[in-house]
């Protein structure tokens, strides 16, 4: 009986660390959530009669308004912040996690481009050039211009990968 309260006490003293624990994947999970759907299952803490130490925990629904929250809405804020602190192989990680993710990190200017950028500055592949076409004399990059709009065309997680495998001297 001893060993069960002091468990008991234990149990009570870890609740909230436990409640911030669960509220940080809650909120990835929301994330995660496609908008719309009605309810999702969330804890919630319920006290029992006669027991003031002891919680229960119940499943909840979460109102709707709630979900409209997507990953998608991150696009346009945070998501290339916390992008940029990832090396490639977490890159490789998150583009396989989610096609919006894939999609969102090979645009131009986006995390595949920034990493190639920072490891390949002043490198060249030969018939290929510098990893970006933009540092090229030789490219006239205005808007409306035909160099603009190759490199919205530019897969940079390709990029970065053939660099990776081919760079062979320094530009001069």
């Amino acid at each position: 009986a001893v060993r069960a309260r002091s468990a008991m006490a234990a149990a009570t003293k870890m609740e909230p660390a436990m409640d911030k624990y669960r509220g940080a994947f809650n909120t990835i999970g929301h994330l995660l959530c496609a908008p719309g759907i009605p309810t999702h299952p969330v804890w919630e803490v319920e006290t029992i009669e006669g027991f003031e130490g002891m919680l229960a925990w119940k499943w909840a629904d979460i109102p709707p308004v709630a979900l409209r929250t997507s990953l998608a809405d991150l696009a346009d804020g945070p998501y290339y912040v916390i992008a940029a602190q990832l090396g490639a192989a977490d890159l490789r990680n998150v583009d396989a996690v989610c096609r919006l993710t894939r999609d969102l990190n090979r645009v131009n200017g986006g995390p595949w481009c920034n990493l190639g950028r920072r490891a390949f500055l002043g490198m060249e592949l030969a018939g290929i050039g510098v990893f970006e076409p933009e540092d090229d004399a030789d490219v006239a990059v205005g808007p409306g211009t035909l160099a603009c709009r190759r490199l919205q065309y530019i897969d940079w997680k390709c990029r970065y990968q053939r660099f990776l495998e081919g760079v062979i001297h320094f530009r001069s």
